[in-house]
């Protein structure tokens, strides 16, 4: 049976119990060789290594359910006069700060029981520093507790080192840091049994005959704390020097360092894929932790379950621990992975495919991510495809007819969504289609803000026939408007008779009832009136009129906007044949030809979707 790889901190020092990790390998202690630097951790800031570890520690502590680990240590057996050690090869300043915690912890809680990692580490790096490590940090650590380095060099001038400097300072530093946080016995118990518990430690275990002073730095990122991705890495790595399975038998010491090579070199290439901009856009939700996402899908792959500990980091870890520990190994999982990625990656370069996933994934409220398609990785991808379309088709179920702003916002968000993905035979640019707040822009304004004070025929004619006949039944217009007062109605009377003539001149008292007249025009509010745009872009456009709009269209796209292609066309009335060619204006006839052509669109989308 293989041995554990990630032990609490008891078991790191226990070495009564079988799960300990000295017992495991039959070592008596940690040893530090000289040829390690010394402790180097400082402790004068909150920004320093030794504050950062102890605040990190006591925060976590907080949820006593939870799981907290630290950075890999790396070691080997060794024979030190005549006795097997655990030689730590890297992690030393790790291990040596929880040293000096765990027998600060024994001084704030007082009584005789001395610290469960005493005379466990062999701090070997100098003679004095060797033996102040002895002296103090195990047996006497009280009389460090003065804060006060200068009187301490005074009394024992022999240890005025550097390596002891830091040790000195970091034992002082925690012993503040608890008794400021912890107001009573009781509490410093708890955290106690948290760090002994809770805190987790993944130990990399290298072959005796492998030089010692040789560097594993695929696993050392100089972290204190870990993410999930960096976590499974290590676990997948440094688990990768068992039996290879076609054959069942040991591989040689060569050949772990080789695998390992090869696998820390294939894992930062599926990173930088996961990690391109456009990749993790379109697959992942998270812009900081991708590869916990591409993890995720392979443990879900592997049927891992997705229960409301997903949101703990150590969940998939831990099942990927437990698969391990059982009959899958860490290659085969590897392999796994290295399928999932080159599957999405040939799902990205499919257009088809890509163009249909991103449709679904970024429509609104149906809430579709990659994943609800783990499933099919190893299908054929016609399978896939007929998933989408039957997704695609629920997000197209409607009459467009029926279709009116603002009560079908999102059928029509999703529609416009269609017809930009689907319209054309490109792939859409989802990567900026995302970096992007859209809305819903109307063509012809719902309340125009930049009517000209005279009007031709053509603007007459428009108007006219977005009011309906409330320019001609003033009982019936008034509910449009904000009062009944007589004034008003003199003001619509002469509005009205202004709009029977060819041209006309219109004060501002008539604009504001026109205004009003069309606001809540059903044509206007249908889905022959709209068209996406960016929030910012449609700002821009304010209540201007269809020319304005036009111009301004063409100057964001010159200064580097995303106009989605069909809201181009439609400014530039290049949707219909059957659109007026006046591209100063907007009418009706345009409305019911681009109603006409959208219809057309998407009954084409669904057929061949």
């Amino acid at each position: 049976m293989s041995k554990d790889i990630v032990f609490n901190i008891k078991n790191i020092f226990d070495t009564a119990s079988t799960e300990g990790v000295l017992p495991q390998y039959e070592a008596k202690r940690y040893y530090i060789a000289p040829y390690q630097r010394g402790y180097k951790w400082d402790s004068s800031s909150p920004n320093e290594a030794v504050c950062v570890l102890i605040s990190d520690l006591i925060d976590a502590a907080k949820k006593p359910n939870s799981e907290y680990y630290l950075q890999f240590i790396t070691t080997k057996s060794s024979k030190i006069n005549d006795e097997t050690v655990l030689e730590v090869i890297d992690g030393q300043q790790r291990l040596t700060t929880l040293t000096i915690l765990l027998s600060v912890i024994e001084y704030i809680i007082g009584g005789n029981e001395k610290a469960i990692s005493n005379n466990l580490l062999s701090y070997e790096v100098r003679p004095k520093v060797t033996i102040f490590f002895r002296d103090y940090i195990y047996q006497d650590i009280s009389t460090l507790m003065s804060d006060n380095w200068n009187g301490f060099i005074e009394e024992h001038y022999e240890y005025n080192e550097q390596d002891i400097y830091y040790l000195y300072n970091a034992a002082n530093k925690i012993n503040k840091m608890l008794r400021d946080t912890f107001n009573n016995e009781s509490s410093v118990m708890n955290f106690k049994k948290y760090l002994l518990e809770n805190v987790k430690i993944i130990l990399n275990y290298i072959d005796r005959d492998i030089d010692c002073e040789e560097i594993f730095s695929n696993l050392n990122d100089n972290k204190v704390e870990l993410t999930s991705s960096e976590l499974i890495k290590g676990l997948i790595l440094t688990n990768s020097a068992k039996k290879i399975s076609d054959t069942e038998r040991e591989i040689t010491r060569k050949e772990i360092i080789e695998l390992r090579a090869i696998m820390g070199k294939q894992w930062d290439e599926i990173s930088h894929w996961a990690n391109r901009e456009e990749i993790k856009t379109f697959f992942f939700s998270s812009s900081n932790n991708v590869l916990d996402e591409l993890l995720l899908l392979l443990a879900i792959d592997n049927e891992f379950k997705r229960t409301n500990d997903i949101f703990n980091k150590n969940a998939v870890f831990n099942y990927f621990q437990s698969q391990i520990k059982g009959d899958k190994t860490a290659k085969e999982l590897f392999d796994e992975l290295k399928e999932i990625k080159s599957v999405l990656n040939e799902w990205f370069n499919d257009k088809e495919i890509y163009n249909s996933l991103g449709y679904v994934f970024f429509c609104k409220h149906f809430k579709k991510t990659i994943m609800d398609y783990i499933s099919f990785i190893r299908n054929d991808k016609s399978e896939l495809k007929k998933e989408i379309k039957e997704t695609i088709d629920n997000t197209l179920h409607f009459d467009i007819g029926d279709l009116q702003y603002p009560k079908n916002n999102t059928d029509i968000y999703n529609l416009l969504l269609s017809i930009n993905v689907f319209g054309n035979e490109n792939r859409f640019d989802f990567l900026a289609f995302k970096n992007q707040s859209w809305s819903l822009e109307h063509i012809f304004p719902q309340t125009p803000d930049e009517l000209a004070n005279k009007l031709g025929q053509k603007d007459i004619e428009l108007l006219k026939s977005l009011c309906d006949d409330n320019l001609d039944d003033f009982d019936k217009a008034k509910g449009l408007l904000l009062e009944y007062e007589e004034t008003i109605k003199n003001v619509y009377n002469s509005l009205s008779k202004k709009m029977n003539e060819k041209t006309c001149e219109l004060s501002s008292d008539e604009k504001t009832i026109l205004y009003r007249l069309i606001k809540k025009d059903e044509k206007l509010h249908s889905i022959g009136n709209m068209a996406l745009l960016t929030k910012p872009d449609n700002s821009s456009n304010r209540n201007g009129m269809f020319d304005k709009k036009r111009h301004n269209i063409v100057k964001l796209i010159s200064s580097g906007s995303f106009v989605p292609k069909h809201t181009y066309d439609v400014f530039s009335k290049l949707i219909s044949e059957k659109m007026t060619p006046d591209l100063t204006i907007w009418t009706t006839t345009d409305i019911d030809a681009h109603f006409e052509w959208i219809n057309n669109k998407i009954s084409e989308i669904r057929s061949t979707r």
